[in-house]
């Protein structure tokens, strides 16, 4: 190995470094290249990484331009539903950005044996006289701050704050009559 590439291998990685690897492994997994454990084992590694030399063998069987397959699946997922339940989980990839417009009825999004790819998941209602449950993964963040709401109730157990490689949820819009429920799965079922 020459010299150049020694020294190369043991400099020393920025925090935006960390992030472009884990950006690679993200879209890596929403290609169905990496499973959700390989990626969270890799995840773990690119954030205590401290030189290329250990970042690279965590990206390097990965392709170098993944930009242009970004956009392979949609980066909106619209639900729409009146008078009926619809309800979302197991293993599904979760886009950038969920809108749920709706009345009388329920919606259920689970989304802790989804693929998330992606570091903030936006949760657009625009829902009325319905029951929305949202269930996220331990250690996931959930902001419900812009989020309007009358006539109903909002409960969200989640943290505000996520655990390191978590994703990051935010709930807006509005949503009238009804409950809002959020937090983490049960035990036993979710």
């Amino acid at each position: 190995m020459s010299e150049s590439r020694d020294r190369y291998r043991s400099t020393r990685v920025t925090d935006a470094d960390r992030d472009h690897a884990a950006e690679r492994l993200r879209l890596a997994a929403g290609h169905g290249r990496l499973d959700i454990q390989e990626l969270e084992r890799r995840l773990d590694a690119v954030y205590v990484a401290r030189t290329y030399g250990e970042i690279e063998p965590l990206v390097k069987d990965l392709p170098l331009d993944q930009v242009g397959e970004a956009v392979s699946y949609a980066e909106t997922m619209e639900i729409r539903q009146t008078g009926v339940r619809i309800v979302r989980r197991g293993r599904w990839k979760v886009p950038r950005r969920v809108v749920v417009t709706g009345k009388f009825g329920a919606t259920r999004l689970d989304f802790s044996h989804a693929l998330i790819v992606h570091p903030d998941v936006e949760i657009a209602l625009d829902t009325s006289w319905t029951s929305i449950r949202i269930i996220v993964p331990k250690g996931a963040s959930v902001d419900t701050e812009q989020l309007t709401m009358s006539v109903g109730s909002l409960s969200n157990s989640a943290a505000s704050v996520p655990q390191k490689n978590a994703p990051r949820f935010r709930i807006t819009g509005s949503h009238t009559g009804g409950r809002v429920r959020v937090g983490y799965p049960l035990r036993f079922g979710g």
